[in-house]
């Protein structure tokens, strides 16, 4: 299995019955997590960058598309890694930004027409 929270967390909800639409930068990392997962669940990947309208945009598409809305929106972005006590406070404050700004509080302006109004 691929390292890191993403992962587990798409692992546990295919496993229990989720129909579960990842994304991610890299387009490996993905196929990666989509072989060890797909063969038990409905699970597909998305290449995209969050961090900008661009890429929210299409993956809320394909949420509407595939899903029909948003259910369940897990933000847990990579952002740098190491030992948490060995972290520079400002790399810290950028990892908070980085998931505080990243697809959940974009939701309602860039996203998914049924997950939009369910966040209100």
């Amino acid at each position: 299995m691929q390292a890191g929270l993403g992962p587990a967390v798409a692992e546990r909800m295919v496993a229990q019955g989720a129909r579960v639409l990842i994304t991610d930068r890299g387009e490996m990392e993905l196929r990666g997590v989509i072989d060890e997962i797909g063969a038990r669940g409905e699970i597909e990947a998305i290449t995209a960058h969050l961090s900008g309208p661009t890429g929210l945009q299409r993956m809320f598409d394909r949420v509407d598309e595939w899903l029909g809305g948003l259910d369940i929106l897990v933000a847990c972005a990579g952002v740098g890694s190491g030992p948490l006590m060995e972290t520079p406070a400002g790399a810290m404050s950028s990892r908070a930004t980085s998931s505080a700004t990243s697809p959940a509080p974009r939701a309602r302006s860039t996203g998914s027409k049924q997950g939009a109004a369910r966040m209100e």
